[in-house]
């Protein structure tokens, strides 16, 4: 499922796409080892997510099980690029970094393509509004957040055919989108009039509303598939909980790994739900939901920390390993074989 990824645990205050990768030497380039992460799989089974150079130069890269990991490069004139999300007809979308400098990144967004290559859109919100994209559905639409007028920050949804539309806020100053769905349908957390930072829900028909549970100061959605069931966190009593929301049902929490801790961060069209909780003993373990099976333990495999960011229809799910080493590895799981090192190519025991 395509989708951006922020995880909201202690481990990691924001784990978002394209943010930590950097990965080994492979067919298709120079990479450095053991600190990678994946960040979206479409339902072809491709990866998407980023890589450092030996320069230290993060690239998105993409991945299949014919080509390995396969780097993107960056656009023209550009030093960075960051792989956010892919569609099932295997366009990459993500952020490049023209420059940095002390307090400041010039950021814009991409869209990569078999046929085209690397597409420069450019700033989708003009000149000194940074965007950041929080994924990309079938027909090209993005979500993401901009600040409209270069201090408020707005969640926003754009097509190649009407450019940008400030999706506006639930009454306060800022609001961030965070997926999209086929629909249009758009999700992620938006401040209230009272100063609570809401999960909702946007639809061109509906316009923002608020799925917060009544009396949680605080929720944010993460995730939506094509029913629009939407995933996310809220806090309860102090704690981050995983959440699946449904038009019928309302919030349902879908608890922890017997921790006191869960994030959601992506469903599928199955109702499949992967993300990260807290375990008895304060290890941070991948998970997968059902509502047949409830919450399944992926493990850590030879790491000391995993995270689910995102699954495909057919059950596959990728992340993040943290390893005994100190870095991360990008990885892949399925029923059927586990937990793989896609730097290696090696299934991990």
């Amino acid at each position: 499922m395509q989708k951006t990824t922020v995880l909201t645990l202690g481990v990691a205050a924001a784990v978002a796409a394209g943010t930590i990768a950097l990965v080994l030497l492979n067919s298709r380039g120079k990479f450095l080892a053991d600190t990678s992460a994946a960040v979206d799989i479409n339902n072809a089974g491709q990866v998407v997510g980023t890589a450092k150079t030996p320069d230290k130069k993060s690239h998105a890269f993409l991945w299949s099980p014919a080509t390995g990991m396969r780097d993107l490069g960056v656009p023209k004139d550009d030093v960075e690029s960051y792989g956010i999300g892919i569609t099932d007809d295997g366009r990459v979308v993500g952020s490049a970094v023209h420059s940095r400098q002390r307090y400041t990144i010039a950021e814009h967004t991409f869209v990569w393509s078999p046929v085209t290559g690397m597409r420069n859109l450019g700033e989708l919100n003009g000149p000194g509004h940074p965007v950041h994209v929080g994924g990309m559905n079938t027909a090209g639409e993005l979500a993401g957040v901009s600040p409209p007028d270069g201090k408020e920050r707005h969640a926003f949804l754009w097509s190649p055919s009407t450019g940008i539309h400030n999706l506006g806020t639930l009454g306060g100053k800022d609001s961030w989108a965070s997926g999209i769905n086929t629909a249009g349908q758009v999700v992620g957390m938006a401040e209230a009039s009272n100063r609570g930072r809401y999960a909702f829900l946007w639809s061109a028909s509906t316009g923002m509303q608020d799925i917060n549970p009544y009396g949680c100061p605080t929720s944010w959605a993460t995730g939506i598939n094509d029913a629009g069931q939407v995933v996310g966190n809220y806090w309860v009593k102090g704690e981050n909980h995983a959440f699946l929301w449904t038009a019928s049902t309302g919030m349902q929490d879908l608890g922890t790994l017997g921790g006191t801790e869960s994030g959601a961060t992506d469903i599928n069209n199955a109702g499949q739900v992967v993300g990260t909780s807290r375990t008895s003993d304060k290890k941070y373990h991948a998970f997968l939901w059902s509502a047949s099976t409830g919450m399944q333990d992926l493990g850590l495999a030879d790491g000391i920390a995993s995270r689910a960011l995102a699954i495909n229809d057919a059950g596959q799910v990728v992340g993040e390993v943290s390893s005994n080493q100190g870095g991360t590895y990008a990885f892949l799981w399925s029923a059927s074989t586990g937990m793989m090192n896609l730097e290696t190519g090696k299934v991990v025991k």
